[in-house]
């Protein structure tokens, strides 16, 4: 178990910079045009509700990040069976 809290712990330190990079290429797409407007469609409006979700699951990233060292931490006294 202490193996799995761990690697779990690992991948989520990278996931709130992950969140960031992709809204800064999901703005940068939208400036440059590379995210056309459909039909009644304003893809600023969707732009940003995606960097707020992003920003919303980075910050929800290192809430679990930080409660998964915890885990850890806690998980290190138990003794294993043998």
């Amino acid at each position: 178990a202490r193996e799995v809290i761990a690697s779990l712990e690992q991948l989520g330190q990278g996931l709130p910079e992950l969140c960031e990079q992709l809204a800064r290429i999901l703005v940068v797409q939208r400036e440059e045009g590379q995210i056309p407007p459909g039909p009644g469609q304003d893809p600023d409006f969707w732009v940003a509700e995606v960097v707020e979700a992003l920003a919303a699951a980075g910050q929800a990233a290192d809430m679990m990040t930080a409660a998964l060292a915890q885990a850890r931490t806690t998980s290190a006294e138990l003794k294993s069976a043998r």
